[in-house]
């Protein structure tokens, strides 16, 4: 036995192609035909069958992408800490800012944290006092309790600390970790969901992966997820480390006026089939196990129903891509796969407010309405709030409902120009 398995031939696909397939556990769970090993060595999967599609193919999951990424840049100021853009801050919430003139400063043009401030952990005391005054005096919602690092690029050091709740009001990316959970049995692949708690102040009873979480300040993305995996599911640690990463999506969304610059980090967890999660009081109401057709059919239908929280449904694309169940001879493909990595992950805010109206439709996707629908048909609202499992398991904690209030920005439209203008301007100096 001992000698099959080490004289084993590498991957094919490998990313080392000198080192036997068993020792890259990445690539059994994640190539198009991955490996898997047993008792009689290594043996490769059958490919999976592309799902079942609606008539118009990928166009529900490029208007999902489509609604997230809408917004209007010329509604928001750029904010720079020294010569560094690392946000966008709403024009009017700008306004707010001008009685903190030893802390910010406001032009016409931009906002700037004032000059003075040098040191990290000066900003960081300087705008905290800020933030916390204008939460206590009601004009900001309550703390997480949780510090994000502001920062232009991921491995960058923190220019300075600023509270979760606050951070979306300067427009700053942040991060967070998904982990999508999946159980392979005889009739297919099934994918675990967790309905979020009706008692979240965001996105209640919607759709999410299994396990997901904000990056915090401190610590690495990996130990992100082993925490969150204890937290929201009482997933083991000998269970959660086996989680692998295989990437990330970005996307730029509006919500309640202040943009949101977003990159997920994204893990897989295979997972045995007599798995099954703890529910967290006041973090989810249920957990589903379903079939990977009916995962891909709520998020197309999604952009309509709004059963999704937004970005998870883009995570749940990404895992049907990479694990074969979209087909790439399937009309826009490549358009798809693009959208979910929004070229303001590469730190390019400065674009938004030197050149205006951009936006993010792939170049072959529906012409769209004002609202990112086709145009002909009502406008869905991009919910901010509001809330179904398989096979058919759950494990329940609650009941489900659906409600959207809306938000909505300008249609998205050229991602792919901007893509092009992005760089031009990057040229330009």
């Amino acid at each position: 036995f001992f000698g099959s398995v080490f004289s084993l031939s590498p991957h094919p696909t490998s990313p080392h192609p000198t080192y036997p397939a068993f020792t890259h556990p990445y690539t059994f769970l994640s190539s198009p035909r991955p490996f898997r090993v047993g008792c009689f060595g290594v043996v490769r999967c059958a490919m999976p069958r592309p799902l079942t599609l609606p008539e118009d193919g990928l166009t529900g999951f490029l208007q999902l992408v489509t609604q997230l990424n809408s917004f209007d840049p010329t509604d928001y100021l750029p904010f720079y800490v020294g010569k560094v853009c690392v946000g966008m801050v709403q024009a009017s919430f700008a306004t707010m800012l001008k009685g903190f003139a030893t802390v910010f400063v406001i032009t016409e043009a931009s906002v700037r944290l004032h000059p003075a401030l040098v040191e990290p952990a000066d900003r960081t005391e300087a705008v905290a006092d800020v933030f916390t005054l204008l939460r206590d005096t009601g004009m900001l919602p309550e703390w997480r309790g949780e510090n994000f690092p502001i920062t232009v690029h991921w491995s960058d050091p923190p220019l300075f600390e600023l509270e979760r709740t606050a951070h979306r009001f300067l427009g700053m990316r942040s991060y967070s970790v998904h982990v999508n959970g999946y159980v392979r049995r005889t009739d297919g692949l099934c994918y675990w969901v967790a309905r979020r708690s009706q008692k979240k102040k965001e996105f209640p009873l919607k759709l999410d992966q299994l396990v997901a979480g904000g990056q915090p300040v401190g610590g690495n993305v990996f130990q992100t997820v082993l925490k969150e995996c204890e937290a929201e599911a009482g997933i083991k640690r000998s269970l959660s480390e086996t989680a692998i990463p295989v990437g990330t999506v970005s996307f730029t969304c509006e919500v309640k006026g202040q943009m949101l610059p977003h990159t997920c980090f994204i893990y897989d967890l295979e997972l045995p089939a007599g798995f099954q999660p703890i529910l967290k009081k006041h973090i989810v109401d249920e957990f589903l196990l379903l079939p990977i057709q009916k995962v891909c059919d709520s998020v197309i239908s999604s952009s309509r129903t709004q059963e999704w929280k937004p970005n998870c449904a883009l995570v749940a694309i990404d895992f049907l891509i990479r694990h074969g169940f979209l087909s790439p001879t399937t009309a826009q493909y490549p358009e798809l796969v693009a959208s979910l990595h929004c070229p303001y992950a590469a730190g390019l805010t400065t674009v938004f407010s030197t050149h205006g109206k951009l936006g993010l439709r792939p170049t072959d996707s529906p012409v769209l309405g004002p609202h990112g629908t086709p145009q002909g048909e009502s406008p869905p609202k991009v919910s901010i709030s509001g809330g179904g499992g398989g096979c058919g398991d759950s494990a329940r904690g609650g009941a489900s409902t659906g409600a959207a209030n809306g938000v909505a920005g300008n249609p998205p439209n050229g991602f792919h120009s901007l893509a092009r203008e992005a760089v031009r301007v990057l040229d330009e100096g």
